[in-house]
């Protein structure tokens, strides 16, 4: 009888930026161990406090023993550059909690200066050892410009999960 796969369920909520400088077009990578994984759509214009709002779902084999490495990039109409990255270890993924907050930027070469924080939010779901169906978490971030369906504006707009 062949073994089930287990398989880890990452989720990633990539929010905004602060302190970011004014720099133009910035959009994050996010790599699992070494895998290039997903990025962020760039923002446009300068930006100290860019804001993506952008939510990320991988499933992965295995446990989650490899660490999430985020890379903040400005690209202009000619080339790229890397700014700086922020790394979750995975000791921090193991706890099977959401860790939540504003990770500072670190250089990638030591001879540049970085500054700016990155909010994420990180949740990586460890196959269940009975179930190698796995769970289905969601989460709702938020809703905007939702309009009412009544005509004397008195009802409630919401959302339904099926």
């Amino acid at each position: 009888m062949d073994q089930a796969v287990l398989w880890s369920q990452l989720y990633i909520y990539v929010g905004d930026g602060k302190n970011l400088g004014q720099i133009t077009d910035l959009y994050l990578e996010v790599h699992v161990g070494h895998k290039f994984k997903v990025r962020t759509r760039a923002v446009k214009g300068k930006q100290d406090t860019p804001l993506w709002a952008e939510n990320f779902h991988m499933s992965f084999q295995g446990a989650c023993d490899y660490p999430v490495i985020f890379t903040l990039w400005a690209k202009s109409k000619s080339s790229k550059a890397v700014l700086g990255q922020t790394v979750i270890p995975p000791t921090e993924l193991h706890s099977k909690e959401t860790h939540e907050g504003f990770y500072p930027l670190a250089p990638i070469k030591s001879n540049r200066f970085v500054t700016g924080d990155i909010h994420l939010s990180v949740n990586c779901k460890p196959p269940p050892p009975s179930n190698p169906v796995g769970n289905l978490y969601v989460k709702a971030i938020e809703g905007r410009n939702l309009a009412c369906k009544s005509r004397d504006g008195t009802s409630d707009p919401y959302s339904a999960l099926k």
